[in-house]
């Protein structure tokens, strides 16, 4: 939820800057973060809880939430 608040806020930011050209400009530099903590915070994760992390991250999107309505 943390990164996809992230990305939400600064889509939304995007609309409330003056121009948008400097949204535009915002944006990439913004975007970058999460998925550079993603990326980092899932190596933590397969190195300390291996193929369980493995098995878990095939059944859990990273970002977005899967709207089945399925609850396992």
């Amino acid at each position: 939820p943390m990164y996809t608040a992230h990305i939400l806020w600064a889509l939304g930011t995007v609309f409330l800057l003056p121009n948008w050209l400097a949204g535009l400009a915002f944006l990439p530099g913004a975007l970058l973060i999460p998925w550079t903590r993603i990326s980092q915070e899932e190596a933590r994760l397969v190195q300390r809880f291996g193929d369980a992390y493995g098995d878990y991250r095939k059944k859990t999107p990273a970002l977005f939430p899967r709207l089945s309505g399925r609850i396992s």
